[in-house]
């Protein structure tokens, strides 16, 4: 994994003739467009040269657009770990707090741009910000937000829109999110910023931006409480049982969204919704561990359906580490 320094200079580089107004003229990693608009803005995470200037050209002058880049071709996508992503949106985030206000904004990014966005998302509500939507464009996003998600995905991309796999994952959004929307737009994976597709997904984001309602607010500031923790050695596929508590009280609509993050590069997440047992003497989840061995975290959400997670910020503090080996 090459150091945050050489990542910088490496997106120095590759932003040297985008659009745009340079926000940090000491690092020249933030772009705005539409600077005059007056409207709340939409902050976004894109991966090629020509995507900023088209996206802002179709929202029109009103609506202020602030550009960022993903680590797109910086870092091998396939040996990529997760981590570097969140390293890239923490330093975006201190350039943003340190030039915009964003006491209200949307966030949103396409492809690898998607997961940075995420990072982005998750680290303004941590300060307090007003996100009044997360936009993902052709990427599924894992980790979960109190907020709203609105999902797109191209009508033929058979790589990126689950839905053109068998799949079916409104039960890990409805989870996962405060409120969310999917829209399946015309074209393939890379089209979506052309000059016949661009205007296609602007008028979804105006439209979101124009009208969403806002979610509600996380109902508990104090969340899961893990009675005992996992071990820090455990099988490949092993079930784990884990005996949570909260300080309000556990019902049968409650689930319990849960992430693996690999700390290996090229590493894929895994993701589900799990029912909580509820007995006499307690709560408990069980959960299979992945199938990869090496190190991973656990996280655990409580999460309920159509209304996102609960205790986010709380459940969000609470890592387990643990080594998946395939002999113990």
């Amino acid at each position: 994994m090459i150091s945050l320094d050489r990542k910088i200079k490496l997106l120095q580089n590759f932003l040297l003739k985008w659009d745009g107004e340079i926000v940090d003229t000491d690092e020249r990693l933030i772009r705005l467009l539409n600077k005059d608009g007056t409207r709340p803005p939409l902050i976004w995470c894109f991966n090629a040269e020509q995507e900023p200037a088209a996206l802002a050209k179709a929202l029109g002058p009103d609506q202020p657009l602030i550009a960022l880049r993903s680590l797109n071709i910086v870092s091998d996508f396939k040996k990529k770990a997760i981590a570097e992503d969140t390293e890239i949106a923490q330093h975006y985030v201190k350039g943003l707090l340190k030039h915009f206000d964003l006491s209200r904004c949307w966030v949103g990014g396409n492809c690898q741009g998607a997961t940075v966005a995420a990072e982005i998302a998750a680290l303004l509500l941590t300060e307090g910000k007003d996100v009044a939507a997360y936009f993902c464009l052709e990427w599924t996003p894992f980790m979960p937000l109190p907020t709203r998600c609105v999902l797109l995905f191209g009508e033929t991309s058979e790589e990126y829109n689950p839905f053109l796999r068998g799949e079916d994952p409104w039960p890990q959004w409805r989870s996962m999110f405060a409120s969310a929307r999917c829209e399946i737009i015309p074209g393939g994976h890379g089209t979506y910023f052309s000059e016949n597709s661009v205007d296609n997904l602007a008028s979804i984001l105006t439209e979101e931006m124009s009208t969403a309602p806002k979610p509600p607010a996380s109902s508990q500031e104090t969340g899961l409480i893990w009675s005992k923790d996992p071990s820090d050695v455990v099988h490949v596929n092993q079930r784990i049982d884990i005996e949570v508590t909260s300080p309000e009280k556990l019902s049968a609509e409650t689930t319990i969204y849960a992430v693996w993050i690999p700390l290996m590069p090229g590493g894929v997440q895994k993701t589900g919704v799990y029912e909580l047992q509820i007995e006499q003497g307690g709560c408990s989840v069980s959960l299979p561990a992945p199938e990869e061995p090496g190190n991973w975290t656990l996280q655990l959400f409580l999460c309920r359906t159509d209304q996102g997670p609960q205790s986010w910020q709380s459940d969000l503090l609470q890592v387990w580490p643990t080594e998946l080996v395939s002999d113990l």
